[in-house]
C-alpha cells in the first residue's frame, strides 16, 4: 500500500510538471527556439545574450539536457568552470551524449585544478565522434601530465592524434610534455606548427607565451605572445591571467593591477580572478585577507594548487606552522613538482626547529636539472643548523652558481676562490658581500667557509654580525654554540644553546645539541630528561622521539624500549617520513619482520607518494618472505621513478626475483641497474653470482675482470674473483685474489674471506699465521672474532670459540648473538653461568627462534622443565616450519607429562615423512605415549 501511494504521488507530481511546462510553452517562446537563439548569439560571440536565452529555455523546461549542455559550454568559455561543471554534469545526468559533454566536462575539471578526477572519470571512456574522442584524449593527456605521469600522457596524445591527425590541442599537450622533459625548443616548434595553420588559436598562443617565459626566461617575448592572443580574443581569460602574472612577477605591479582589473571585469567569478586578488592582498601584507580569498577559491576548487601554495605562504607569514604543513602537503600530494610549496614547507620546518625534515622536503630540488637556487640556499641554512657544514658549503656553492645575476654571484666566486686555496682573497670578498647584503644568506655562506677552514675566531666574529641581522631568531645562537663545541668550549656552547632556547623555547636543534653534550659527558639521564621535557611541550615533534630512541639505545635500554620510542615518533607526526623509516629499519635490524612489514604498510598508507617509504615497504615484504608482493610494490616504484632514482629499485627487484627463483628476471633487473650506472659494482657482482649458478664460470670471471678494470683501486672486483674461485674449490687462487682485495680495502669482510680461502686450500698453518697477524693489527675486530668463534664451534673446540665470542663483547657488550653463542659454548662445556648468559641474550633480542632455542635447551638441562616448555613453545611459534625445534618441544612436553600436547606435535612431525630424517625418534616417542 505504501509503495502504491508513493507511485501515485509521483505520477501526480509529474503530471503537474507536464501541465506547467505546457502552460509555459503556451505563454512564450518554445524551448527549441530559445536554444536556437542562444546558439545564434554564441556564434556572434555574445555570451551574455546566449546565457539569458538558455536560462529562459531552462525556465521553460528545467530537464532540458541540451540547454544545460550549451549553458555549460557558454559558462566555460566565459571563465566560470565551477558553474560550467555543474551544468555539464546535469546535462550528462539528463541524457546528453558523452560525445557532446565529456570533453568540456574534463576541461572544466582541469581548470578547477582536479587532474586526478579527470583521470579517474575519463581515462577509459571511449567516444564515437572522432573530434570528441580527440578532444577528450587531449584533456586526459593534460591531466596525466599535471600529475607527473608522462608515459600515460603520451599514450593519450597518441590516441587523440589517431582519432584526428594533427589535432591542435593534442599537439599542444605533446609540446608541454616535451617542455617538461627539458626540450623547450621542440615544444615551441610544435606550437608554431599549430599557429602556422591556425594563427588565432588562443590555446597555442597562450602555451607559447608560457613556454617563452618559463622555458626561455624571456618575459617580453611571452608578453607579446599573450597580447597577440588578446588582439584576436580580447576576453580570453588565460591570456589576461598570464599577462597579469608575468607583469606581477616581473615587478611591474601597477601594470599587473591594471591588467587584473580587466580580468576582474571580464570574468569576476573565474578562479584566476580570485587568485590574483589574493596575491595582491598578500603583496600588500594583508595576509588574513589573502587567506579569506584563498578560502573562497578553495571552496570552489578544493584542489587548486596555486591557491594551496598561497594559503601556505600566508599562514607562514601569520606564524601558523601547523596550517602551513597542511596546505603545502595537500599541494605536494597533488603535484610533487611544486617548487614554491616545498620551499614554504621547508622554511616552516626550519622555523619549527626541524632542519632534517626541511632538507628531506627539498631533496628533489637540490640536484640535477631540477636544481633550484632558492631551494639550495634554504637547504644550506638547514644543513648549517644540523651541523653538516660540508654539505651546507656545497649547497651554498650550487645556489650561487644558479643565480649569477646578483650578490649571490660574488659569493659563488668567492667560494670558488676558497676551494682553489685562495682563502685570504675569498674570505675578504665574502666579508665585503656580507657587509653590504641586508639578507643573512651571505653571512651564512661566509660562516660556512670560515667553519670549513676551521677559522674559529673568524667564525665567532661572523656569527656576531649575523646576530645583528637576525636579532629575534635562535639560529645565530645555535651556530655560535656549534662553533664553541668545535673550539672545545663546552660551557660557552651550553650557554649559547640555552640562549637559542630562550629566544624560541620550542627550537629543537638546540635541545638536540644540549642532549648530545649530555651524552658526550656521560649524563644519559640528563639527556633523556631534557628531551622528555621538550616532548611534553612539543609532543608532535617526531625528531624528538627519534632522539629519545637514540639515547635509549646508547644507554643500553632494551630493543623493545627503543622501538617503542620510534613508534611514538610515528604517532607524534604520521607525515614524518624519517620517523617511519627509523621504525621500519630498526625492526628490520632486530629481525622483527612482521613488525617491520606492518610499520611499512602503515607508512605507505600515510604517505603514499613517498618513494623512500615505498622502497622500505618492498624491503620489508622481501624480509617477510613475500617476494611476490615485494615485486609488485617495486615494479610500481620503477614505473614512477626517474632513471637515477630507479637504481635502488632495480637492485631490490633482483633480490625479489632470486627469492622467486626467477633468475632471468633477476638478470634483467641487474642489467637495467647497469644501464643506469655502468660502474655499479654490486650489479656486476650479482650478474657474476648468477653466471656461476648457471655454470658460466668464464662469464663470471670476465665480469670480475671488468670490475677490476673499471675500478682498479676498488676491492670489489677482486672479492668477486675470490668468491668465484672458492666456488671452483680453488682455494689457492681465491686466497691470491682476496689478498689483493685486502690490500685495497683492509676490511674485516675480506680478512674473513682470506682466512676461509686459506683454510679451504688446506693451508692451516698459513691460515693460523694470518689470523694471528690480523688479531695483532686489529685486536678488537668484532666481525673477525665472531667468524673465528663460529669456525671453532664447527670444529667442536668450544673453549676457543667462547674465547673469541667474548672478544666480541669488548666492543659490542650488548651483542645478543655473541651472548647467545657464549651461553651455548658454556653449556656444552658444562660451565656455570650459561643460563644467565642465555637469559641476557633473550632480553636483548626477544622472540628470536635460535636464541629462544638456546635458552630452552639450557633451561631443560638445568631441570627447569616448565620454563623450558614455555620458551621452546615461543621458539616454535616464531619458526613453525622448523621441525627440529618442534621435536625438542615434544621431548620437553613428554618430560613434563603433557602427553596429549606432545602427541599433537609428534603427529605433525610424522606427517613430514622422509622430509624429516629423525622419524625413528618420532616413532619411538609416539609409541611411548
Amino acid at each position: 500500500m505504501q509503495s502504491t501511494a508513493l507511485f501515485r504521488t509521483r505520477s501526480l507530481l509529474l503530471a503537474a510538471l507536464a501541465i506547467a511546462a505546457g502552460l509555459a510553452a503556451c505563454s512564450g517562446p518554445s524551448e527549441e527556439s530559445l536554444i536556437e537563439s542562444a546558439q545564434t548569439y554564441r556564434g556572434k560571440g555574445d555570451d551574455t545574450a546566449a546565457t539569458i536565452e538558455l536560462k529562459r529555455a531552462l525556465q521553460a523546461n528545467p530537464a532540458s539536457a541540451e540547454a544545460r549542455r550549451l549553458l555549460g559550454l557558454v559558462l566555460l568559455d566565459g571563465g566560470d568552470p565551477a558553474a560550467a561543471e555543474i551544468e555539464l554534469s546535469r546535462a550528462e545526468e539528463l541524457g546528453a551524449s558523452a560525445d557532446s559533454v565529456a570533453p568540456a566536462l574534463a576541461q572544466a575539471q582541469l581548470l578547477l585544478g582536479q587532474p586526478s578526477k579527470v583521470v579517474l572519470q575519463f581515462a577509459d571512456l571511449q567516444l564515437q565522434d572522432p573530434t570528441a574522442q580527440a578532444a577528450l584524449r587531449a584533456w586526459v593527456a593534460s591531466a596525466y601530465g599535471q600529475i607527473g605521469d608522462a608515459p600515460k600522457a603520451e599514450q593519450q596524445v597518441d590516441q587523440a592524434l589517431s582519432a584526428v591527425p594533427l589535432y591542435p590541442p593534442a599537439v599542444m599537450v605533446r609540446a608541454r610534455l616535451k617542455a617538461a622533459a627539458g626540450d623547450v625548443d621542440e615544444a615551441l616548434r610544435l606550437l608554431d606548427s599549430v599557429l602556422t595553420v591556425d594563427p588565432g588559436n588562443a590555446h597555442a598562443g597562450n602555451a607559447k607565451g608560457y613556454l617563452l617565459w618559463f622555458g626561455k626566461n624571456d618575459a617580453q617575448a611571452a608578453l607579446q605572445a599573450h597580447r597577440q592572443v588578446l588582439q584576436a580574443h580580447p576576453a580570453n581569460v588565460p591570456a589576461l591571467a598570464e599577462t597579469a602574472t608575468i607583469l606581477f612577477r616581473s615587478g611591474q605591479t601597477d601594470d599587473a593591477r591594471a591588467q587584473f582589473e580587466v580580468l576582474k571585469k571580464t570574468a569576476p567569478r573565474h578562479p584566476e580572478t580570485l587568485l590574483f586578488e589574493a596575491q595582491f592582498a598578500y603583496v600588500d601584507g594583508q595576509y588574513r585577507r589573502s587567506r579569506e580569498l584563498t578560502d573562497a577559491l578553495l571552496a570552489l576548487t578544493p584542489d587548486h594548487l596555486r591557491a594551496l601554495e598561497l594559503s601556505a605562504a600566508a599562514e607562514y607569514q601569520l606564524g601558523n606552522d601547523t596550517l602551513v604543513e597542511g596546505f603545502a602537503s595537500r599541494a605536494l600530494k597533488a603535484n610533487p613538482r611544486l617548487i614554491l610549496a616545498r620551499q614554504i614547507l621547508a622554511q616552516s620546518q626550519l622555523r619549527a626547529g626541524q632542519p632534517g625534515k626541511a632538507v628531506a622536503v627539498l631533496e628533489p630540488l637540490l640536484e640535477g636539472e631540477n636544481a633550484d637556487a632558492e631551494s639550495l640556499a634554504i637547504a644550506g641554512v638547514a644543513l648549517m643548523q644540523m651541523g653538516d657544514t660540508k654539505r651546507a658549503d656545497a649547497a651554498f656553492r650550487a645556489a650561487k652558481a644558479l643565480a649569477p645575476d646578483n650578490a649571490k654571484v660574488r659569493t659563488r666566486l668567492a667560494l670558488s676562490l676558497l676551494a682553489g686555496g685562495q682563502s685570504g682573497v675569498a674570505l675578504k670578498e665574502l666579508q665585503d658581500i656580507a657587509a653590504s647584503d641586508t639578507s643573512p644568506r651571505s653571512d651564512l655562506a661566509l660562516l660556512s667557509a670560515l667553519i670549513s677552514s676551521q677559522d674559529w675566531p673568524g667564525a665567532r666574529r661572523a656569527v656576531d654580525k649575523l646576530a645583528d641581522k637576525m636579532p629575534d631568531h635562535p639560529l645565530p645562537h645555535q651556530l655560535r654554540g656549534q662553533i664553541q663545541v668545535s673550539m672545545r668550549d663546552a660551557a660557552g656552547a651550553r650557554k649559547s644553546f640555552e640562549s637559542a632556547l630562550s629566544v624560541r623555547p620550542g627550537y629543537f636543534p638546540a635541545v638536540a645539541a644540549l642532549a648530545s653534550m649530555d651524552m658526550a659527558q656521560r649524563l644519559p639521564a640528563d639527556a633523556k630528561a631534557r628531551v622528555e621535557s621538550f616532548v611534553q611541550r612539543v609532543p608532535n615533534n617526531a625528531s624528538a622521539h627519534v632522539l629519545l630512541a637514540d639515547i635509549a639505545e646508547a644507554s643500553g635500554d632494551s630493543p623493545v624500549a627503543v622501538v617503542a620510542h620510534l613508534a611514538d615518533a610515528v604517532r607524534a607526526d604520521p607525515r614524518d617520513a624519517g620517523a617511519h623509516l627509523a621504525l621500519i629499519n630498526r625492526n628490520l635490524r632486530l629481525d622483527n619482520r612482521s613488525a617491520a612489514l606492518a610499520a611499512a604498510q602503515a607508512a605507505v598508507a600515510a604517505l603514499p607518494d613517498n618513494t623512500s617509504l615505498g622502497m622500505a615497504l618492498g624491503r620489508a615484504q622481501l624480509a617477510a618472505g613475500d617476494a611476490r608482493q615485494a615485486t609488485t610494490t617495486l615494479n610500481k616504484l620503477a614505473a614512477t621513478s626517474p632513471p637515477g632514482g630507479g637504481l635502488e629499485v632495480q637492485m631490490a627487484l633482483s633480490e625479489a626475483a632470486i627469492a622467486l627463483n626467477d633468475f632471468a628476471g633477476a638478470r634483467r633487473a641487474l642489467e637495467r641497474a647497469l644501464e643506469i650506472d655502468p660502474d655499479l659494482a654490486s650489479a656486476r657482482r650479482g650478474l657474476a653470482v648468477l653466471a656461476v649458478r648457471d655454470g658460466r664460470i668464464d662469464e663470471a670471471l670476465a665480469l670480475a675482470a671488468e670490475m677490476q678494470r673499471r675500478q682498479p683501486k676498488g676491492a670489489m672486483g677482486f672479492m668477486v674473483e675470490g668468491d668465484i674461485q672458492l666456488q671452483r674449490r680453488n682455494g689457492a687462487a681465491a686466497a691470491k685474489a682476496f689478498r689483493k682485495a685486502l690490500d685495497l680495502s683492509g676490511a674485516s669482510e675480506v680478512a674473513i674471506k682470506l682466512h676461509h680461502a686459506l683454510s679451504t686450500a688446506a693451508r692451516p698453518d698459513e691460515a693460523a699465521a694470518f689470523a694471528a697477524s690480523w688479531e695483532a693489527q686489529r685486536p678488537n675486530d668484532p666481525a673477525f672474532h665472531f667468524y673465528l668463534g663460529d669456525t671453532f664451534t664447527q670444529r667442536g673446540d668450544h673453549a676457543s670459540a667462547e674465547k673469541h665470542y667474548r672478544r666480541v663483547l669488548i666492543t659490542q657488550p650488548d651483542s645478543a648473538l655473541a651472548l647467545n653463542n657464549i651461553a651455548w659454548a658454556m653449556h656444552v662445556q658444562s660451565k656455570p653461568g650459561a643460563l644467565g648468559m642465555a637469559q641476557k641474550a633473550n632480553a636483548l633480542m626477544p622472540d628470536q627462534a635460535p636464541i629462544l632455542d638456546t635458552l630452552g635447551t639450557i633451561q631443560a638441562a638445568a631441570g627447569q622443565w616448565p620454563e623450558a616448555v614455555k620458551t621452546q613453545q615461543q621458539a616454535v611459534n616464531r619458526a613453525p616450519d622448523d621441525a627440529g625445534l618442534r621435536l625438542k618441544l615434544a621431548r620437553y612436553l613428554v618430560q613434563t607429562g603433557s602427553k596429549d600436547e606432545a602427541k599433537l606435535h609428534l603427529e605433525v612431525l610424522a606427517r613430514l615423512g622422509d622430509r624429516f630424517p629423525q622419524q625413528t625418534e618420532v616413532a619411538g616417542l609416539l609409541k611411548g605415549l
